[in-house]
């Protein structure tokens, strides 16, 4: 791969959500990148050069990647037991 000049590459200013940063910026330094790569990367991820690759094998995983994804399994699964638990204002079929 050739490499492009910072001067030459393309760039986009983006309003970030409160508290996204940080939590950039805690991926970049859990994946020893910085805040730039670890941004870029998660974009690679989700929009691949090759359209008809849409999702990556196991085999086509780095351990980083495959410790994000795991990271996001687990956050994904708090939030589930999470709302499992919380009760609801809505009265069941039942009740009505």
């Amino acid at each position: 791969m050739t490499a492009i000049s910072t001067r030459d590459q393309n760039k986009f200013i983006v309003r970030l959500p409160e508290g996204m940063r940080d939590r950039i910026k805690a991926a970049a330094e859990r994946n020893n990148r910085s805040m730039n790569a670890e941004i870029v990367a998660t974009l690679e991820m989700m929009y691949p050069v090759r359209a008809e690759v849409a999702e990556p094998t196991i085999g086509q995983i780095d351990e980083d990647q495959l410790l994000k994804i795991l990271d996001d399994v687990d956050r994904l699964r708090q939030r589930l037991l999470a709302s499992a638990t919380r009760p609801t204002s809505r009265k069941n079929k039942a009740d009505r």
